[in-house]
């Protein structure tokens, strides 16, 4: 109950770790390069990294991990910057609401200006979006992509997005899976899904080559010593 948080949460995003390193191996398959993955290996009753760090743990001890989780998705975010331009931080979480629903989260729109600004709501929403790929491989996606208008009212994203996405020249969406996507027997057909609709959305949105390097300054070259 530190920060006024109120409800702390104690369960694990059960076996989101796993299907994180899944999605990253298919994509890895798929496009012949492997994305950055930062995976939190502490427990969510200790510390949880979706939160302002005034509300996210109580113990002092706690401080290192969570500063070292969001280090690592501020050098990965910024390495992506400084060679693409821009890119795609896909937050994934587990939820226990609808357990055959996915939930898209982008602090409705606040963690995708970049992308708005660019080709609008079909790249959060359209048939070559990754929820709407989703969709298109029968899963169900809330909001539905069928309304771009509908607005994210349960699952809309949180402090990662806020920090790594908004503002940053980099987008995010948080994808929240239920239950039934993180099984044993399912979580594998998951990750193909996620990282097929991956590889759909960077075809059509992200840049396709990497950023020319400024050029080195031109002048008299220093004696020689």
């Amino acid at each position: 109950m530190v920060g006024g948080a109120g409800k702390f949460v104690k369960l694990r995003d059960g076996d989101t770790d796993v299907l994180a390193s899944r999605i990253a191996e298919e994509i890895e398959k798929i496009m012949g390069a492997r994305p950055h993955l930062v995976i939190a290996r502490f427990h969510r009753k200790f510390i949880d990294a979706n939160r302002p760090v005034a509300g996210a743990y109580e113990s002092a001890a706690a401080k290192a991990h969570y500063d070292a989780y969001h280090d690592a998705l501020d050098a990965a975010c910024r390495d992506v910057r400084d060679r693409w331009g821009s890119g795609i931080l896909i937050d994934i979480h587990g939820q226990g609401t609808d357990q055959n629903a996915i939930f898209r989260g982008t602090i409705n729109g606040k963690s995708v200006q970049g992308l708005l600004a660019k080709f609008g709501k079909r790249a959060i929403a359209g048939p070559d979006s990754i929820a709407g790929q989703l969709a298109a491989r029968g899963h169900k996606v809330l909001p539905p992509c069928d309304d771009p208008e509908a607005r994210e009212t349960q699952w809309v994203g949180g402090h990662i997005l806020a920090t790594h996405a908004v503002g940053t020249g980099v987008d995010g969406v948080q994808l929240e899976f239920g239950r039934s996507f993180r099984k044993s027997d399912t979580l594998n057909a998951t990750a193909k899904d996620v990282a097929g609709a991956v590889a759909v959305f960077a075809k059509a949105f992200l840049p396709a080559e990497t950023r020319t390097p400024d050029p080195k300054p031109v002048g008299p070259k220093p004696p020689v010593p």
